[in-house]
C-alpha cells in the first residue's frame, strides 16, 4: 500500500492571482555549473576565439528564435529577447569579459560568472524593483553564453504532460511555451514579482507563485500539488480537505474574476454620468498586451529608465526613436504619456555617477536631466520624431518650481531648432506635463498649472516626501499613510489648481489602482487614473457604482479630519454602507 505523503507548505511570491490545482511536472534541467580553471599565457588567443564563437552562437540562437516565434508569441517576449540581444551586443559587456581571460589567465566561462557578479553589485544598489530585477535578463544571457561554450544543447521545456510545472528558473520564452503546450499554473524557486518572466505570467494570466525556495528539494514527478497565486502560496501533498477548500477558493475565484471581465467592454462613468479615464503604467515594453488586452483608455506613464540602466553609455537617439515609435504605434490612436528619464538617488548610471551624502534629497529627476543637458536633449529628440506616430504626451520627473519648466521649455526649442537643422521629421506641438510628487510641487500647483498642459501626481513620492517617511524603512513604515490630513489637503489643492487653469490632472501612484482610494479620488476630482493593467477592472466597477456629487460631499468631511485613523473610519464607514462590494475586491 502506497504511503500517504505529508502535505507541505510553502511561502513565495504570487505572481497572477489565480488558483491551479493539479499534478506535477518537474524541470529536469540542473543549474548551470560554472568550471573554473587557470589557463597558460599561450592559450589564452585559443580561449578568446572559444568565446567569440559562444558568443557568435548565442547570437544566432536568438535571432533565430526571433524568426519563427509567430505573431502571438512576438508581442509577450519579442522585446525581452531583443533587451538580451542588446546585452550581447554590448561591445562594452564582452571586453569586460574578455579583460578578465586575458589579464587573470582564466576560462571563458570563470570570466562570465565574474562580470555578473560585478553587474549583480550594481543591480542590488537599486531600490527600484523593476529596474533591479532587469538582472534576470543579464542571467539568461550568461547562461546562454556558458551553454554554447560548453557544448551544451538547451532543454526543450514545451512539453510538460501535467497540470502544473515546477523549475528552478524559467525564460519569458519557455513560459509562452508552457502557456501554448496547457499547462494550467507555474512554480519557480527563483525570481520577483517583476522580473520579466513573471511579466510575461502575468500578461498570460497564468496562476503562478515565484521565490518557492527549496520547493524541488521536496516535490516529485507527480505529485499532486496546489498553486496559491493570490496569497502566494503552494501546497504539496495537499490533504483531501485542502483541495476541496481550494477548490471552493477557484470557483468564488473565477466567478469573482467573470464578473470583472463583463466590465471590460463597458464605459468608464459614474451612475450621475461623470467620465473617469482608466489609463495603465508601463514599465517595460512587453507589458503593452496587458494594456490593450485590458482595454486601458492609453498610457498614463511609460517609464524610460529601463533604457538607460545596465549600460556604459547612454542610449543613442535612433535607439530611443524606435522604442517610443513602436510603442505609439501600438496604442494609437489612444494617448502615451511618457515620462522622461528618472534617474539618480538609487538609478545611479556609469555616465550619471557621483556621490552625495543624501541621494533620496539630490541629483535626480528633472533636475540631473538640466545637468546632463545632451543626454536629456537626445531624449527629447527620440520623443519629437516618434510624436508624428501616435497621441504622444511628454511628462517631467521630480519638478519642484516653475524655473525647471521655464529651463525644460528653452531647451525644447533648442531640440526643435537641431532638428529642422538636421533635417529630422518630427511634431512641434506636444503636450507637456508636470509630475507633481514633491510639497513644494503641490503647494505651488497652481503657478506651476500656467507653465504646462496636464498634472500627474505620483502619489508614492508625495507621501513619501510630505510625511518625511521611506516606506522601506521598518522603523518607520507605519508612518506612511496615503490617507493622511496633510495627503488629502495636498491633493486637493493640487486638483483645484488644475481646474482653475482649465489643464487636465491625474493620479498615476499607487494610488489610482486601489479600489477604496477610488472613492477618494474622484471626490477630489480627479477624472484621470493610471495603474497597473490588471487594477482596471477592479477600479471600473467601482467608479460604475459611485455617484460623483455623493463622493465630492465624503471628501468634504474627510478633508475635516484631523489624522488618518479617523479619515479611514469615516471612509470606510462610507464603503460598508454603500459600497459593501469592495471588501471582495482586496
Amino acid at each position: 500500500m502506497k504511503r500517504k505523503k505529508k502535505e507541505l507548505t510553502f511561502e513565495g511570491i504570487g505572481v497572477y492571482p489565480g488558483i491551479a490545482i493539479g499534478t506535477l511536472s518537474i524541470s529536469t534541467r540542473s543549474k548551470v555549473e560554472i568550471p573554473k580553471y587557470q589557463i597558460l599565457k599561450p592559450y589564452i588567443g585559443y580561449e578568446l576565439r572559444r568565446f567569440d564563437r559562444a558568443l557568435l552562437a548565442s547570437k544566432k540562437q536568438i535571432e533565430e528564435i526571433l524568426s519563427r516565434i509567430d505573431p502571438d508569441l512576438q508581442k509577450e517576449v519579442f522585446s525581452i529577447l531583443e533587451i538580451q540581444k542588446m546585452f550581447l551586443n554590448d561591445a562594452t559587456l564582452m571586453s569586460k569579459i574578455k579583460n578578465h581571460i586575458v589579464e587573470e589567465q582564466i576560462n571563458a566561462e570563470w570570466a562570465v560568472e565574474k562580470v555578473v557578479k560585478e553587474m549583480e553589485k550594481f543591480f542590488e544598489k537599486i531600490n527600484d524593483p523593476y529596474i533591479r530585477e532587469r538582472k534576470e535578463d543579464l542571467y539568461f544571457v550568461a547562461n546562454r553564453l556558458v551553454k554554447n561554450l560548453r557544448g551544451e544543447r538547451e532543454e526543450d521545456i514545451g512539453e510538460s504532460g501535467r497540470d502544473i510545472l515546477a523549475a528552478h528558473d524559467l525564460s519569458p520564452l519557455e513560459v509562452v511555451k508552457l502557456h501554448k503546450a496547457g499547462v494550467k499554473g507555474l512554480i519557480v524557486e527563483i525570481g520577483g514579482k517583476n522580473s520579466h518572466t513573471s511579466i510575461t505570467i502575468r500578461t498570460l494570466e497564468l496562476p503562478a507563485v515565484v521565490g518557492v525556495e527549496g520547493f524541488l528539494d521536496h516535490a516529485e514527478e507527480g505529485d499532486e500539488v496546489i498553486v496559491d497565486g493570490i496569497h502566494g502560496v503552494v501546497i504539496l501533498n495537499p490533504t483531501r480537505h485542502m483541495v476541496e477548500k481550494y477548490a471552493a477558493l477557484r470557483e468564488e475565484y473565477e466567478r469573482r474574476y467573470r464578473e470583472l471581465r463583463s466590465y471590460i467592454d463597458v464605459p468608464s462613468v459614474t451612475k450621475d454620468g461623470t467620465k473617469i479615464s482608466l489609463l495603465a503604467n508601463v514599465d517595460f515594453v512587453e507589458e503593452i498586451p496587458a494594456v490593450i488586452s485590458h482595454k486601458a483608455e492609453g498610457i498614463g506613464l511609460f517609464r524610460t529608465e529601463f533604457l538607460f540602466l545596465n549600460r556604459d553609455d547612454p542610449p543613442p537617439e535612433n535607439e530611443q526613436f524606435e522604442i517610443y515609435k513602436g510603442v505609439l504605434e501600438k496604442m494609437a490612436p489612444l494617448p502615451v504619456i511618457i515620462r522622461t528619464f528618472d534617474l539618480g538617488a538609487d538609478k545611479k548610471t556609469p555616465f550619471t555617477l557621483y556621490q552625495e551624502d543624501n541621494p533620496a534629497l539630490g541629483l535626480r529627476g528633472v533636475r540631473l536631466a538640466l545637468q546632463y543637458r545632451e543626454i536629456f536633449k537626445n531624449q527629447l529628440k527620440a520623443l519629437y520624431r516618434a510624436a508624428e506616430y501616435g497621441d504622444l504626451r511628454i511628462m517631467f520627473p521630480m519638478v519642484s518650481g516653475v524655473w525647471e519648466v521655464r529651463r525644460v521649455k528653452k531647451l525644447i526649442k533648442e531640440v526643435h531648432r537641431e532638428l529642422e537643422e538636421e533635417g529630422k521629421s518630427f511634431a512641434s506641438h506636444v503636450p507637456i506635463g508636470a509630475m507633481i510628487e514633491v510639497p513644494s510641487a503641490a503647494i505651488i500647483a497652481d503657478m506651476l498649472a500656467r507653465e504646462v498642459d496636464f498634472f500627474s501626481v505620483g502619489t508614492n513620492d508625495l507621501v513619501q516626501y510630505t510625511l518625511a517617511v521611506d516606506r522601506t524603512n521598518e522603523h518607520v513604515e507605519y508612518l506612511f499613510e496615503p490617507l493622511h490630513p496633510a495627503i488629502l489637503r495636498l491633493l486637493n489643492q493640487i486638483a483645484e489648481s488644475a481646474r482653475k487653469e482649465g489643464i487636465e490632472v491625474g493620479i498615476c501612484g499607487e494610488a489610482a489602482g486601489d479600489p477604496v482610494f477610488t472613492v477618494v479620488l474622484l471626490g477630489l476630482g480627479y477624472t484621470s487614473l493610471s495603474m497597473i493593467p490588471h487594477s482596471i477592472l477592479k477600479v471600473k466597477k467601482v467608479v460604475r457604482e459611485l455617484d460623483s456629487k455623493e463622493a465630492r460631499e465624503l471628501v468634504q468631511k474627510l478633508l475635516l479630519q484631523d489624522t488618518a485613523k479617523k479619515v479611514e473610519n469615516v471612509l470606510l464607514d462610507y464603503i460598508e454602507k454603500k459600497l459593501p462590494f469592495l471588501k471582495d475586491l482586496e
